[in-house]
């Protein structure tokens, strides 16, 4: 009798997002794609596998950032942004908008404000710039996170099925990744990145789903 064994050859995150933008056909070639980088690690993991795959799958590409107008810290990560652009050789479009003051006139919350302007905005870029798709980060993590948060919060059938990978002009290629892999990335080509000190604010439920329950599930349950 032969015995055959089957060698699970791990994947680069650069192979894994080739392979999940051909499947699903999110990205078409020959088109502009304007990527949405903030300057945490999983946007610049994001302009940088994008800008690697870039000759092969023949897309021309952006980066897009925006200023909410609520962290001190945004005047270093646009910089950050900005010499991330330079080196890759891409062109870069700025933004900014006040969210609190935006909240207090339409009576919503900061979160769902910043959501709204930041859209906003890269809609517009993205229709100036004649881009036939808007790159944004999510990752394999935020997937899961973005269906407990369904759940918790009373979710039906749609909700349950997280993040589509395309919505409209808006496309995640990220999604094959975990938030880890994207780290790894990052610092193995020594890319520099902001941490967002407001996602340890667990006040904020998608937070307390992160960096509670979540590793609660991994060691008491099922990893």
């Amino acid at each position: 009798y032969a015995l055959h064994l089957k060698v699970r050859i791990k994947m680069s995150c650069i192979e894994k997002v080739r392979d999940y933008i051909r499947a699903r056909g999110i990205i078409a070639p020959g088109t502009r794609v304007l990527a949405a980088v903030s300057g945490g690690s999983d946007s610049m993991a994001l302009i940088t596998i994008l800008s690697e795959l870039s000759a092969e799958m023949r897309i021309e590409l952006a980066a897009a950032h925006f200023d909410h107008g609520i962290r001190p810290e945004a005047g270093r990560e646009r910089a950050l942004v900005q010499r991330a652009s330079d080196k890759l050789g891409i062109p870069l479009f700025l933004g900014s908008g006040s969210v609190p003051a935006e909240a207090r006139r339409i009576k919503k919350g900061l979160e769902e404000t910043a959501r709204v302007l930041r859209y906003r905005f890269l809609e517009e870029t993205a229709r100036a710039w004649n881009a036939g798709s808007v790159a944004l980060g999510h990752n394999r993590d935020d997937q899961v996170e973005t269906i407990l948060h369904h759940i918790i919060r009373g979710s039906g059938w749609r909700g349950l099925q997280g993040i589509p990978p395309r919505r409209g002009i808006f496309v995640r290629p990220l999604l094959a990744c975990s938030r880890a892999e994207l780290r790894a990335h990052v610092r193995n080509r020594r890319v520099p990145y902001a941490i967002d000190r407001s996602n340890l604010d667990n006040q904020f439920l998608r937070n307390r789903i992160r960096n509670r329950l979540l590793p609660y599930l991994e060691r008491g349950y099922n990893p």
